[in-house]
């Protein structure tokens, strides 16, 4: 069945301010812009500089003089693999602070499950960097990765070469959590919206939620699960109504469905004894092709929705005209997912 689809959790905000000189040939690939708004001191502006040597290599730089910093990234694909090459300099003294690489295939289906422990393992390269190095290799990434981005898609050029920068974006986020919480170990629980394509990759943990105008909204979300009687919804609106904090973040938010612990032990689940298409006991919210589910794909189901459900049912037959051409009528009868999770974007 062709399901509905609706982009969920669109909580990052574009940074804008950033001058560039970019140009570009190779196909493109939509993606939501992301901000992970961890706010640092700094205030200077970056300047990045773009170069295209050939057409699977664009290299580009990052250049915060005012910090004696210049982040330069060297971008590739060899037919196999995605891959991003990060030297970071002290223009002050030419002093290579580190030089890395990250990369990836997509050699089977659940090549985003193994992602989660590739990213902490790539973390802890920088792990010998002080809390203000991080800081300002976060502002940088902060001030110019959106803009980046949407400099990429709007420019026709394959955004996965460009993407991998959330890799190093997401290892720097967790290591300035783990100095601020005076721990010796990363920790980090990769993000659903990464699994279904709905943003680049990143840590729940450093996936920042403005929660006020979801509270502003909080009759719209209210009167869309006020036929379902799930505890975890029932929860998640209470804690919306009496937390007084400002924001919060998208592990917080998922627990109420999923336990960080829960979450871990099904990414685990998946990346190792389970098969592309199976749908298992610790997919609480459902499988992918349950009732319910926003999207219609083989494994767990991350998003759910009172909407996608209705859409759903009433084109169990395909026989709407809102149900697509690539809709096929069920055989027998789906199951409705475990969990209506509502929490949409509002307009």
């Amino acid at each position: 069945m062709l399901k509905l689809k609706i982009n969920f959790f669109l909580l990052f905000t574009l940074i804008i301010g950033l001058t560039f000189i970019i140009s570009c040939t190779s196909e493109t690939e939509n993606s939501d812009s992301q901000n992970s708004k961890i706010k640092t001191e700094l205030k200077t502006k970056s300047n990045l500089k773009y170069s295209s040597n050939e057409i699977t290599n664009y290299n580009y730089e990052i250049l915060h003089e005012s910090e004696n910093r210049n982040l330069k990234v060297l971008v590739d694909y060899d037919g196999e693999n995605f891959i991003n090459n990060y030297i970071y300099i002290d223009t002050s003294n030419d002093n290579e602070i580190f030089n890395l690489t990250y990369s990836y295939k997509k050699e089977n289906p659940r090549w985003k499950y193994a992602e989660q422990n590739k990213a902490l393992e790539f973390a802890n390269n920088l792990k010998n960097l002080n809390v203000n190095e991080l800081k300002t290799l976060n502002f940088i990434l902060d001030d110019g990765y959106p803009s980046l981005l949407y400099e990429v898609n709007q420019k026709n050029c394959n955004l996965e070469l460009f993407s991998i920068i959330s890799y190093l974006k997401a290892s720097v986020s967790a290591n300035i959590r783990m100095k601020n919480a005076n721990l010796n170990t990363i920790t980090g629980t990769i993000s659903p919206s990464f699994l279904i394509g709905k943003s680049n990759f990143i840590f729940q943990e450093d996936f920042i939620i403005d929660l006020t105008r979801i509270k502003n909204n909080i009759s719209k979300l209210e009167n869309a699960i006020d036929e379902h009687t799930y505890p975890q919804d029932l929860n998640l609106i209470k804690y919306l109504k009496e937390t007084s904090e400002t924001f919060t973040t998208f592990d917080k938010i998922y627990s109420f469905y999923y336990t960080n612990s829960q979450f871990l032990d099904h990414i685990e689940e998946m990346n190792s004894a389970m098969h592309a298409g199976d749908c298992a006991s610790s997919c609480i919210i459902g499988c992918g092709s349950d009732l319910g589910c926003c999207g219609n794909y083989s494994g767990c189901c991350y998003f759910s929705h009172s909407l996608c459900l209705i859409h759903d049912i009433a084109c169990e037959q395909c026989s709407k005209f809102h149900c697509g051409p690539g809709c096929v009528p069920d055989k027998v009868p789906n199951r409705v997912v475990s969990v209506i999770l509502d929490l949409r974007p509002f307009q």
